[in-house]
C-alpha cells in the first residue's frame, strides 16, 4: 500500500494517492485527459521520472489527488 490514506494514517492536510501499473504508460496528454473526464483539475504536467512513471497532481472537490502511473517492467 501506498499513501497515508490506504495505511489508516490520513490527516486533515493529506492527499489521495492513486497509483496504476500498465504495460505502456500513456501519452502526459492522455493522463491529463482522463483525469479532468474524472473532475480533477489538473496541476500541470510534469516530466516523467527516471523510473518510466509519471505522476500528475491536482484536485477534486477539494480534495488534493497524485495519479501516477508506472510501468511493469
Amino acid at each position: 500500500m501506498t499513501g497515508s490514506v490506504s495505511r489508516g494514517v490520513a490527516d486533515a492536510f493529506s492527499d489521495l494517492e492513486l497509483n496504476f501499473w500498465v504495460e505502456e504508460v500513456p501519452l502526459l496528454g492522455e493522463l491529463q485527459a482522463w483525469l479532468c473526464s474524472r473532475g480533477v483539475d489538473v496541476e500541470p504536467l510534469v516530466d516523467p521520472l527516471e523510473d518510466g512513471s509519471v505522476w500528475l497532481r491536482g484536485w477534486r472537490d477539494g480534495i488534493p489527488i497524485e495519479a501516477g502511473w508506472h510501468p511493469w517492467a
